[in-house]
């Protein structure tokens, strides 16, 4: 009986103490449970203060919390959706979705947001503590906040911020104030900004607008007096279509046509136009209304938070503003921020300027010694002259001394073939040299081009780098080009060709050449031209260039007129003729200095005066029509313009061997099971198998890189790539003796694959390309070279299928499970557009079942945009459904 009674009595000790620890355990478990923060927005995900709003919230949660926090948002879309009814649809879709969640934290930004939890929080969330932001003091004075509510209100300093705008600009004689005044609560901001700047009206002259329609706020800002500055509140206007812009749309539209700095009051706006001011940040925002937050998920409650009305204001300027309209960085208010202040440009491209020093000296060494060349050879030719005339004088009076004298002439002769030979030696030795680090030069300029986290200015750097490398590309192509012209070692390189295409893409870049002077630039093309021709369309491109670009670096006001025609041959076969006039209204060519434009070296006195050029432009363009059988000519008068015409003969053909050379397109990727493919990069030039390897890399190819012709035979031997990129000029084993061993070693080893073998070369002979070809490659490559030349070669002898950067993006590729469907109009071929605007409508007021149903009855002709509907109602990102069928649909 003892026994009994203690063991119940041990029993019920237990049980008291488990009783005791199951709260304390479900209390750790809670804790241990990572913090849910939901951010409700008010209008949509893509206003730029809801960015700035969510970067707050989450740098501070990373600094300040430990744990793990899962962040959740809801975008409300007040501005999309307006009206009670929305409102409803809001409440039931939020009571739906979270229904098996629970919250920690509710974080309401601006006004919508916040009356949407003090009228719903406790139906949907119950007992969630709420933290608003982003909304004025005034507005939080005409509410009746619950206990579990507190937040962080913003403020305006318009005062401060003009005080800013004139330190900067102490000769201010008149402000004009854009302020919206046609809804509530910007008419309240506009009345306040007015109340503010009273006592300012004293010191100078206060202008006030509200413009309804963008043309209008850009006529007023073009009206502008020039001690004027702007200072931009806010302005809700309409396009030409009609639509509502943005104020930040409204504000980029006007500062393409202000001429006078712009100060705004939101950090949204810098980085878009303004000079900047005392801005409202709205990042700074979403920083204390999460630190007030942390507070509650710390333990406090939110009625013993008061709430903050912390000054949420920063001095923020844009650099580059600052700089356009001069403005001194020494005038800053203490402790401002300036934003898009970049180091200097010879800190940056230090190696890159004195690498372009040393090509241009380079290249001046080269004119020189070419110069001094010529002037050899026309000594030579002088001799060789004397000689022949000497010889007619001795053949009349000693006969006798005829053989001696035809030895002294062929002895003449053999010098000046050793010349000729000297120099087409020393011409293929220097243009490798040189177009060698060009390659470097534009091949590394455009990589930099594809890195989107370089900025605007770093972009126009490189675009300078390589436009000044073109063009000193184009003054190396000029002097070789006279120099093989003279040696009688030019030929033409035929080709079919889209001349519609070829015609726009330099129209393009000539209109955009005579805009900068403010030309008018007419071109007369007949109807009747064919659209497929073939010529050699390089010589051709580079006549035009050179004729069309003197015409309007000749021209300061009035056109440059562009006519083509054509007309037909005399014989029977598809023989046509091209006929070119380019005229100007420049500054005319004295009749003194036509004869001699022609040749080579010699300049204009317009010209000389420009210091730009060569002197070799118009009689490379001579050359090169005379070669494509035609002729050119030149009439003009002083002080009222100049006229080329010229013409070529051309032969009509199909689009069947055309290639579209105009839109290059860059890769983005390469399907999984292409990655293999084994790339071999011979190249003595460190520099050059870096850039390749750079080039080809992020594409997942298998590469390897040799620095001769030997390192490239054994690397073949052991591991058998199927393509070779072939430098030719290299020590140890050259390209050439490296191929050819090759070639040898596949026709004896029995190889089931032939390695594709490509020649790259700086040559710029095409003597060097035959010789090349003969050794056993597939194909050649001239450095300096462009991407698409490398994406093109591997394609047409790889078969590799290319993913170009719009082929696979968020707007046409959707994912479906493990794969991706590809959305065009097409894929929505055969569906009634009754059933798609049923569709529509119930994914806009988010009725599942509804939404469900629609997507069964296209499931049996489509099924993998069933599939994929399907996949999105389950996420409920009803939005994207809407999104997909307005985009390929409408």
């Amino acid at each position: 009986m003892m026994n009994k009674i203690f063991k119940n009595y041990i029993l019920l000790k237990v049980i008291t103490i488990l009783a005791l620890l199951l709260p304390a355990i479900a209390q750790s478990s809670e804790q241990d449970r990572s913090k849910r923060i939901l951010v409700l927005y008010s209008f949509n995900q893509y206003m730029m203060s809801n960015r700035l709003i969510e970067q707050g919230i989450r740098e501070t949660l990373k600094q300040r919390i430990q744990n793990t926090v899962e962040l959740f948002s809801e975008y409300m879309e007040r501005n999309r959706f307006p009206g009670e009814g929305a409102l409803q649809m809001l409440h039931q879709f939020y009571l739906y979705k979270h229904r098996n969640r629970k919250f920690d934290l509710i974080i309401a930004v601006m006004p919508p947001a916040l009356d949407f939890m003090i009228n719903n929080g406790d139906d949907l969330f119950p007992n969630t503590p709420v933290v608003f932001c982003t909304v004025h003091n005034r507005e939080v004075q005409k509410r009746v906040l619950k206990t579990n509510i507190t937040g962080v209100t913003k403020s305006y300093n318009f005062k401060d911020s003009l005080k800013a705008a004139l330190t900067l600009q102490p000769k201010t004689q008149s402000v004009l104030v854009i302020s919206d005044a046609s809804l509530p609560h910007t008419r309240e901001m506009t009345k306040f900004v007015r109340q503010t700047f009273e006592e300012f009206e004293s010191q100078f002259e206060l202008n006030y607008i509200s413009p309804s329609t963008v043309e209008e706020l850009c006529q007023n800002v073009g009206r502008l007096s020039r001690h004027t500055i702007i200072f931009y509140v806010n302005s809700l206007v309409k396009d030409t279509n009609g639509r509502n812009l943005t104020p930040l749309d409204g504000l980029i539209e006007m500062s393409k046509v202000a001429k006078q700095p712009i100060y705004g009051v939101f950090d949204t706006y810098i980085g878009k136009g303004i000079v900047g001011g005392l801005l409202s940040s709205y990042k700074a925002q979403g920083e204390e209304a999460v630190k007030t937050g942390i507070r509650i998920l710390n333990g406090e409650r939110p009625e013993n938070i008061p709430v903050t009305t912390k000054n949420s204001n920063i001095y923020m300027f844009d650099w580059i503003q600052l700089n356009q309209y001069h403005l001194s960085e020494k005038r800053l208010p203490t402790g401002s921020t300036i934003i898009n202040k970049s180091p200097s440009v010879w800190e940056m491209y230090k190696s890159w300027i004195i690498t372009g020093v040393v090509v241009v000296f380079s290249e001046s060494l080269l004119i020189v010694l070419l110069l001094f060349q010529r002037l050899i050879r026309r000594k030579t030719e002088k001799e060789l002259r004397k000689y022949r005339e000497h010889l007619e004088d001795l053949v009349k009076e000693r006969t006798e001394a005829l053989t001696e004298s035809n030895k002294e002439l062929e002895y003449a002769k053999e010098k000046a073939e050793t010349a000729n030979k000297a120099k087409s030696i020393f011409l293929a030795n220097m243009s490798h040299e040189l177009r060698t680090p060009m390659n470097a030069i534009l091949g590394f300029s455009q990589l930099m081009h594809h890195d989107r986290t370089i900025s605007q200015g770093h972009q126009e750097y490189l675009s300078v780098i390589q436009r000044s490398g073109e063009h000193l590309l184009m003054l190396i192509n000029e002097v070789l080009d006279m120099s093989k012209i003279e040696a009688g070692k030019i030929t033409l390189s035929e080709k079919d060709f889209d001349f519609y295409k070829f015609f726009d893409h330099l129209e393009n870049m000539f209109r955009m050449n005579a805009d900068k002077k403010s030309l008018s630039l007419i071109l007369e093309k007949n109807n009747d031209i064919p659209q497929y021709i073939r010529t050699d369309e390089v010589k051709l491109r580079q006549v035009l260039v050179n004729l069309v670009a003197n015409a309007i670096k000749f021209t300061q006001e009035g056109s440059v007129t562009i006519r083509v025609q054509v007309s037909e041959s005399d014989n029977e076969s598809l023989e046509k003729i091209l006929y070119f006039e380019i005229e100007d209204t420049g500054y005319g060519i004295s009749p003194k200095e036509l004869p001699d434009i022609f040749k080579p070296f010699v300049q204009t006195d317009s010209g000389r005066q420009s210091h730009e050029g060569t002197g070799l432009g118009l009689p490379i363009s001579q050359k090169f029509i005379q070669l494509m059988g035609g002729d050119i000519r030149v009439s003009s008068a002083l002080g009222k313009g100049t006229r080329f015409a010229f013409d070529v003969r051309i032969y009509e053909t199909t689009a069947q061997h055309v290639r579209n050379e105009y839109n290059f397109r860059r890769p983005f990727s390469v399907p999984p099971d292409q990655t293999g493919y084994k790339l071999l990069i011979v190249d003595d030039i460190p520099d050059s198998r870096m850039l390749l390897v750079k080039v080809l890399e992020p594409y997942g190819f298998k590469l390897r890189v040799a620095a001769n012709g030997k390192e490239a035979v054994d690397i073949w031997q052991d591991w058998r790539p199927h393509l070779i990129w072939m430098d030719i000029h290299m020590p140890v084993m050259d390209g050439n003796v490296a191929i050819k061993t090759i070639r040898r070693m596949e026709t004896s080893g029995d190889e089931k694959i032939r390695t594709i073998i490509i020649a790259q070369t700086a040559s710029s002979f095409e003597e060097e390309r035959e010789i090349i070809i003969a050794s056993g490659c597939d194909d050649f490559l001239k450095k300096p070279y462009k991407e698409s030349d490398i994406f093109e070669l591997m394609q047409k002898y790889l078969g590799i299928r290319f993913i170009y950067e719009d082929m696979e993006t968020e707007e046409t590729m959707y994912p479906m499970k493990d794969r991706k469907i590809e959305l065009t109009r097409e894929s929505f071929s055969g569906i009634s557009k009754d059933l798609l605007k049923k569709l529509k409508n119930a994914a806009i007021v988010a009725i599942m079942e509804e939404v469900k149903g629609l997507i069964e009855k296209i499931r049996d002709t489509h099924p993998e945009l069933a599939h994929l509907f399907t996949d999105m109602a389950n996420d409920f990102d009803y939005e994207k459904i809407v999104h997909i069928i307005e985009k390929y649909t409408d």
